[in-house]
């Protein structure tokens, strides 16, 4: 059998499952289980001894709505595989956008030495993928929950980071010190939405995670009242939010005297995703 024989019969039972995508999770998946990138699969034979065994395991969890990421139990960000488990918020593509944005904010600075905080780090994907950028970077990492801090020490040795990343089990509220930059993808969901949301993230991402309060936006507010103490004169605040929610984090910004809105950057569909933050010298 081919890989491409095998890629369409999972595509067909991916469609019938109604995934979305089911195409691209279809190579990813043979892809993975093979060993090698989609397009050699698509080039001729596969080694079935080592695929077909797991196949249909694979495929039927998928079926049931869990999630990808944590069937194969890792996933590439930013070019870097991470580590990721059941009970840890999967990382998104978008979050990507907001690693890129502090990536050029921190270019623009001489010093060789810097500091920066990330509130709830999951897997360690932003914290992770900032410090194997910029040698000369320390980061520390704050979230309330043990698997998360856990996972995000894992991920950091894998890529040799581990010397430079400090994680505390705490939330933004009882955080000191003083920084050059704070990163977050903080909970924004709204309450009345955690039904509404697919199951693959309603049944296996963290609850505290992804629900930001009745609107979305408390963890949101901690961050902007929280910047006044936690960062430098000039340094910034770069995170992300959910749809509809940008005129509300413009307000939000613009009650705070000591911060000024940077800009919004959109996500790869288009709608506002993530704001960047500075505060005032």
């Amino acid at each position: 059998m081919t890989g491409r024989d095998v890629i369409r019969s999972v595509e067909r039972r991916l469609i019938s499952a109604g995934i979305e995508n089911a195409r691209w999770e279809a190579e990813v998946i043979v892809s993975s289980l093979a060993g090698v990138p989609s397009w050699k699969v698509y080039g001729g034979e596969i080694p079935t001894g080592q695929v077909m065994p797991l196949l249909d395991e694979v495929v039927s969890r998928r079926e049931m709505r869990e999630p990808l990421q944590l069937i194969l139990g890792r996933w590439d960000f930013m070019g870097r595989e991470f580590l990721v488990r059941e009970g840890v918020f999967i990382p998104r593509p978008e979050t990507e956008i907001l690693v890129e944005e502090a990536l050029l904010l921190l270019s623009d600075t001489e010093r060789p030495h810097l500091s920066g905080l990330e509130v709830g780090v999951g897997t360690g994907v932003i914290s992770v993928s900032l410090l194997a950028e910029i040698p000369g970077l320390t980061m520390r990492g704050i979230d309330v929950s043990e698997k998360a801090l856990a996972l995000t020490e894992e991920n950091a040795r894998r890529h040799g980071v581990q010397g430079r990343l400090f994680l505390e089990r705490r939330d933004a509220r009882s955080v000191r010190g003083t920084f050059d930059f704070i990163v977050s993808n903080p909970p924004y969901v709204p309450e009345g939405e955690w039904e509404n949301l697919m199951p693959e993230v309603r049944n296996h991402d963290p609850r505290e995670a992804l629900v930001g309060g009745t609107d979305g936006l408390d963890v949101i507010r901690e961050l902007l009242d929280r910047a006044a103490d936690l960062l430098a004169p000039g340094g910034f605040l770069v995170f992300e939010f959910g749809d509809e929610q940008k005129d509300a984090v413009v307000s939000e910004v613009a009650r705070r005297e000591w911060l000024s809105l940077s800009h919004v950057r959109k996500d790869l569909s288009g709608k506002p995703r993530v704001a960047v933050v500075r505060k005032r010298t």
